[in-house]
């Protein structure tokens, strides 16, 4: 869910589970939720195995909410020499308050995957209705710059994604960070591109929905440890405005009080990057 490729628009893929059926770690078959949207009082236990990650039961069926296919998707793409100068377009997209169903920005020595045309690429997507593509087209062309490229073609589109997920799979591959942050930081947040870049890494900022993902990829010890300083830096100074993944303690204190009530026996799926630091008792 948190890498959806349209989460700014649509939110994480939890957010569509109505109910759900699943054998709990002592073999019992469980439902939880409905068919309808308002289903839960109290706590909401589908929502918590939906972003459980296997580690509270084997999933055997689930209903979802469903949206209807939009009428046009276009796909707007413009490079840049700097990624600062992507990060001020960002952010005047963002105060614009256009409908976009996502707003990513590619940097590194990765980002020619999504893009041909530099090493900083800013990537929005657009979808609805004909005439409020056609409407929003033109304000975000004129927001991106002159050599914005637009892809609206079916087929061109399908290889855009392609190479998308191509880029995602390569920037999982090593030394992988995640970061959600206050998307009134991104200027702050921003500053980390040119480090990442320094570093020999990519990067994919989520501008849309506040998240940052980069890699480091192969490099000399001493650019890894001088990249970190200045992430550890940035992270003390940002405090609670950048949330690193896997670094949520109070999240890791709740788990490590709930799991051993639900699997005593640690059998469900020990190996899950989730329960990283994770004591289950």
């Amino acid at each position: 869910a948190a890498g959806s490729r349209k989460r700014g628009r649509y939110g994480h893929a939890v957010d569509y589970v109505l109910g759900m059926e699943f054998v709990s770690p002592n073999g019992q078959l469980v439902k939880t939720g409905g068919k309808t949207v308002k289903n839960a009082s109290g706590y909401d236990f589908t929502k918590m195995l939906g972003g459980s990650w296997g580690t509270m039961g084997v999933i055997t069926s689930v209903t979802l909410k469903l949206q209807p296919l939009p009428e046009k998707e276009i796909v707007l793409l413009a490079p840049y020499q700097k990624p600062e100068e992507a990060v001020m377009i960002g952010n005047k997209i963002l105060e614009s308050k256009l409908h976009l169903s996502f707003l990513d920005l590619f940097a590194g020595r990765e980002a020619k995957l999504c893009a041909d045309s530099g090493e900083t690429v800013l990537v929005s997507g657009i979808e609805g209705s004909m005439e409020a593509v056609a409407e929003q087209r033109r304000k975000m062309a004129a927001l991106m710059g002159a050599n914005t490229q637009v892809i609206d073609n079916p087929a061109d589109l399908k290889l855009f994604w392609e190479r998308y997920h191509q880029f995602r799979r390569t920037l999982a591959e090593k030394d992988f960070i995640a970061a959600a942050f206050d998307k009134r930081l991104l200027n702050e947040v921003g500053k980390t591109l040119a480090w990442i870049d320094e570093s020999g890494g990519s990067v994919q900022l989520d501008i849309a929905s506040g998240m940052l993902e980069f890699s480091l990829f192969e490099q000399k010890e001493s650019a890894r440890d001088n990249f970190f300083k200045r992430w550890d830096d940035l992270v003390g100074r940002l405090g609670l405005g950048i949330r690193i993944s896997g670094k949520d303690i109070g999240k890791k204190l709740i788990l490590e009080r709930i799991l051993p009530k639900i699997d005593p026996a640690g059998i469900m799926f020990p190996s899950n990057s989730l329960l990283r630091g994770v004591s289950r008792g």
